[in-house]
């Protein structure tokens, strides 16, 4: 029983893969000796979608099952899943990381059952938004359970913004003025600029008009737009953005916490000491129910910004959207 020692993907170097192969998981929760290519990422969540009528004991082949990841930091949360399943089914367990794309095809190819995909945002973006030709996760795949979360989805604002919450936020596009929000089209950021648009729209109707949607792209690019004064409120993360959150109002990259998107139950599975210079406290004066953004599932009227409407989605599904 043994996981592949080998994970090949793309832009995968030695010298990358000699890095990665030294870093270990907090916690003890497992140690990489596997090297893993760099240039992906996590995002939102992972969960894991099980191809076939229903989740059973693989059987044992000679070249071991396969894992599909798609787009999910093999640093992070992936490889507990080919580790966890291997002791779990005294099987050998092949990671293969590829995009979404290819993912769904390997599970299409696979009528036996043995194929399991981790997939977070990008998959679920393209369901949640009907994005033409994209598979319906929902009802084509057996879904399995969320095995990661990362709560730092937030927004920000410059230091000496006027705008010190959501409801001077909300506030000013009812008075007409437009409020610019720097997001990254078709990522994990466009979920809560949908958000932001229906809050305003619940709070009143023709206010979203004046949310507008600032297509910069990766994180550097946000910051820049703001620096450069084109977004008055920028989608980042606690993790890259709280260290501009403890600079002196006076420095001109300082930023000021507005919104955290995380539920105040998922925050507080965090370390109370929180990240950086923000304990957990600190990060729940950001989130529900101390700063409130109305929200409804009768939510789809408006295209995003990307130009796709969202299909209509269960209860259970909205809330698994806004972990």
């Amino acid at each position: 029983m043994r996981i592949h020692k080998r994970l090949v993907g793309r832009g995968a170097t030695p010298d990358v893969n000699q890095r990665l192969d030294r870093q270990r998981f907090k916690g003890g929760l497992h140690e990489s000796d596997t090297p893993y290519s760099d240039g992906w990422h996590c995002r939102h969540y992972d969960r894991a979608a099980l191809h076939g009528a229903g989740a059973r004991p693989a059987p044992q082949h000679p070249h071991g099952d396969r894992l599909d990841l798609d787009r999910a930091t093999p640093i992070r949360t992936p490889p507990l899943c080919p580790k966890a399943l291997s002791d779990k089914l005294d099987d050998n367990i092949r990671v293969d990381p590829v995009g979404a794309a290819e993912g769904f095809k390997a599970l299409a190819r696979d009528s036996r059952g043995t194929t399991i995909m981790v997939f977070h945002s990008q998959s679920y973006l393209q369901q949640l938004y009907g994005v033409e030709g994209s598979p319906d996760v929902f009802a084509d795949y057996n879904v399995g359970p969320t095995i990661a979360v990362n709560p730092g989805n937030a927004y920000f604002v410059p230091a000496d913004s006027p705008y010190k919450t959501m409801d001077d936020i909300f506030g000013a596009a009812e008075t007409g003025t437009p409020v610019r929000v720097a997001i990254q089209p078709g990522g994990v950021s466009e979920i809560g600029f949908t958000a932001m648009l229906n809050a305003a729209r619940l709070r009143a109707p023709g206010s979203e008009a004046n949310i507008v949607p600032v297509n910069a792209g990766a994180q550097s690019d946000k910051y820049q737009a703001m620096w450069d004064e084109l977004a008055d409120v920028i989608n980042g993360s606690i993790q890259a953005n709280e260290q501009f959150a403890q600079l002196p109002a006076d420095d001109p990259t300082a930023m000021h916490f507005v919104w955290i998107a995380a539920t105040p139950e998922t925050l507080a599975q965090g370390p109370e000491e929180g990240m950086g210079a923000t304990n957990r406290d600190a990060m729940l004066a950001y989130a529900r129910p101390a700063t409130s953004v109305p929200a409804s599932l009768d939510w789809k009227s408006r295209p995003s910004s990307s130009g796709h409407r969202p299909r209509s989605i269960s209860s259970k599904v909205w809330k698994a959207s806004v972990i």
